[in-house]
């Protein structure tokens, strides 16, 4: 009698949202990563999330090889905004950051990550990262289109898991293309 009970609660709770999934689909990453690019000795981070705020921690991950993983602090809503992102929907918000461990190259996008460093993991010239419980090992990657640099982040594997993440930073000038369509879609 008990199980035949419990059988229809659990089946209730399942649909009406009382259990938790744990499908990868349906997170929205966006508000938790974005693109950071270094210009002049300035930083700026444009990401879908407007409430960060000042000495926030942000992981910067320089997705080609050798990757490596850099943290800066935000000071600030950037007045500017970020140049180069394409296609924000919703538009973006942009934010002025300061590195205080490792270095990110001038003018390359990296991918950045609110939240503290210690959820990466660096090995054999690869970067992981703790992004959630359904996002233990992710990974990331960038590769170019013909005129800018798609940036991503995978569950797992690049290109044989699901796509958690994506971005186009357009470079204005002609780059010779790497990208798959699983990449870019």
């Amino acid at each position: 009698m008990k199980l035949m009970l419990l059988i229809p609660l659990t089946l209730f709770l399942a649909f009406c949202g009382g259990a938790r999934s744990t499908d990868t689909r349906s997170m929205d990453y966006s508000a938790r990563i974005g693109t950071a690019v270094q210009s002049g000795g300035h930083v700026c981070f444009s990401i879908n999330n407007a409430k960060l705020s000042p000495k926030s921690v942000v992981s910067l991950v320089t997705p080609s090889n050798p990757q490596s993983v850099a943290e800066a602090e935000i000071i600030g809503h950037s007045a500017t905004g970020c140049p180069g992102i394409r296609n924000e929907t919703p538009p973006q918000s942009g934010y002025e950051l300061k590195l205080v461990q490792g270095t990110i190259q001038d003018f390359m996008p990296v991918i950045a990550v609110s939240g503290g460093a210690d959820q990466f993991t660096s090995a054999a010239s690869t970067v992981t990262a703790h992004l959630g419980t359904d996002a233990a090992n992710a990974s990331f990657r960038s590769c170019t289109s013909s005129d800018g640099v798609h940036l991503t982040v995978w569950r797992a594997k690049p290109l044989q898991s699901t796509r958690l993440w994506h971005q186009y930073y357009y470079m204005g000038q002609d780059l010779e293309p790497t990208c798959t369509e699983k990449d870019t879609r």
